[in-house]
Parts: structure tokens; sequence; C-alpha cells
């Protein structure tokens, strides 16, 4: 089966991503690299299905279930979508995180609260700034669909070492990954893509 979100170009097309909870495998897909001076934009759409086994709302971090990766690394994550359930009953959050190294910041949350069933379209950027310590991280949750870059939700700047390229998205399940589903996935270096 497959995703709808109206207006989405890759919606309804293709065959879904079905992640389940626990910890069972990671998967990457390659793309042309970006160095810095460039940005990476994934798009997908995900739909939660039952928060069981996800961290509480007072996990700092939660999990993650998709991530970009350097070309020279299948576990050097450096740009995480996370999840975890929220103080709202039955209702869980979106965040991202930067790179889990020694020092890196807790996750950046999305304040609103989102609901299992439902398809929300996720846009995340990562920004490749010359210099270190520097990239930024940017996230959208279900954003105008028009032609210009709408106002951020949600920004992280990294603070750790950068990476010299990204070149790989990966799709992961662990210990605390919700059972979801995901599909329409696009990889572009500008808003329109």
């Amino acid at each position: 089966g497959s995703l709808s979100y109206p207006g989405y170009i890759s919606s309804g097309i293709g065959n879904m991503v079905t992640m389940l909870n626990g910890a069972a495998e990671d998967a990457y897909r390659q793309f042309a690299a970006q160095t810095p001076g460039s940005s990476v934009y994934i798009s997908f759409l995900l739909r939660v299905n039952e928060l069981t086994g996800m961290q509480q709302d007072t996990s700092t971090l939660g999990d993650y279930l998709a991530a970009l990766l350097p070309s020279t690394s299948t576990t050097a994550y450096v740009a995480r979508l996370c999840v975890k359930r929220s103080a709202t009953s039955g209702a869980f959050r979106m965040g991202i995180r930067a790179s889990g190294a020694t020092g890196a910041p807790a996750t950046a949350w999305a304040t609103n609260d989102m609901n299992p069933g439902t398809t929300y379209l996720v846009v995340v950027k990562y920004a490749l700034i010359s210099g270190t310590a520097n990239d930024s991280i940017y996230l959208w949750i279900n954003p105008s669909l028009g032609p210009s870059q709408p106002e951020t939700q949600v920004v992280q700047i990294i603070s750790g070492s950068d990476p010299g390229d990204i070149a790989r998205l990966a799709l992961r399940q662990n210990t605390y990954t919700p059972t979801a589903d995901i599909d329409g996935i696009r990889v572009g270096t500008t808003w329109s893509d």
C-alpha cells in the first residue's frame, strides 16, 4: 500500500515501508554527495500507527527512525528525525537531533502533538555551512507546499564536528522506534525539489 497527502507530488504512489517497534535493521540509500555550501532536503510521509514501545515524554532524546549520513559511513548519523510520546495521553511528538557524539545537544522538539493513525508530511533540511561546528538542521511538519521555503518550525545548530558531506538517507528500526509507515521519500537540494 501507499500513503497519501493532499498536494504532495509523491503521494499515493509506490509502496510504503513499514517500521516495526524494536531493534531490527537499518537500511540506507546513497544519493549524490552534497558538500559545504549546499543543503540537503528530505521529505516523506509518516504515519505512526501505535505508541507501544516509544520513549516517554520525559526523554530528552526520544528515538529516531530516519537520519542523514556522510558518504563514508553507515553509522555516523548527523541529522535524526526523533519521536517520543507526548505529555498529552495518546499523542506523540517529533523533533530533530544532531550527531550522537559526546556533547551533542538534546533533541529539539516541535511543540505540537501528533496523533497516531494520521499521515504527516515531514521535511528535514541539513545545511552544510563552511567552517566547523556550524551546520544546521531544520524541521517542518505539514508545511505549506508552495514554491518558497516557509518559516522553520524547529531548528538546531550543530555543536560538534561537521561532516565533510551528506550522501545517504537511513531508515532505522531501533529499541524505541514506533510501529509506523513511511512513504513518498524525496531527496533534493532546494525546497522546490
